[in-house]
């Protein structure tokens, strides 16, 4: 892959990952002991996806001695604080590149992911007599999908569980995302002015 068409797919994927990132406005968790432990279950299990598929990945790569432009050393050298945010930011740079072609195991994964949630959603549900339809029904359609779209759902997920049941906000899994883009923004912007200064110097040359 040639430098001009990896910086273009990391463009465009800081792009689209910056839609994800726009709809995630955090709002505080209530103190609810049940809402905390089902956080914390509905956290392993999306971590597991996340682990499980980039785990796989990394084997297939080097099994083949493909080449790629993904920089692992981002997860390798993560923090506990960080670590699952650039996990996720990982699984999308990999999943994005695969579009139309996403693996049968990793789609069953996910699936897998949205019928455990569920469960857990329900006993939540149960246990402190709230109402939350919205979000089941949700969980409830894509633990049977099949098509590719799975992927985006289950990146979505935890931005959509926010804004159904605020009081049920897992980790916040675009902060590394959110690091690069606006790292990427401002070395843009300090490029344009870089560019146009120039040219208002040559343009207050030319109207003496």
């Amino acid at each position: 892959m040639n430098g001009s068409t990896s910086i273009s797919r990391w463009l465009t994927a800081l792009i689209c990952l910056g839609l994800l990132i726009s709809g995630s406005a955090a709002d505080l968790r209530k103190d609810s002991t049940a809402a905390d432990s089902t956080v914390r279950k509905i956290e392993r299990l999306y971590n597991e996806v996340l682990e499980s598929s980039i785990s796989s990945y990394r084997q297939k790569v080097q099994s083949t001695n493909s080449s790629i432009d993904i920089d692992f050393e981002m997860l390798d050298k993560a923090n506990n604080e960080s670590y699952y945010s650039a996990a996720y930011l990982i699984f999308f740079l990999i999943h994005d590149d695969f579009k139309g072609r996403q693996s049968d195991e990793l789609k069953f994964s996910i699936r897998a992911f949205f019928a455990k949630a569920r469960l857990e959603l329900r006993k939540y549900s149960e246990a402190t007599q709230t109402t939350i339809e919205e979000i089941l029904q949700y969980v409830s359609r894509w633990q049977t999908e099949t098509a590719d779209s799975i992927i985006q759902a289950y990146m979505e997920f935890p931005s959509k569980l926010r804004e159904t049941v605020p009081e049920l906000q897992l980790m916040d899994y675009t902060a590394q995302g959110r690091i690069i883009i606006e790292a990427v923004a401002q070395a843009i912007g300090d490029a344009l002015n870089a560019l146009l200064t120039p040219r208002k110097s040559l343009r207050n040359l030319i109207t003496i």
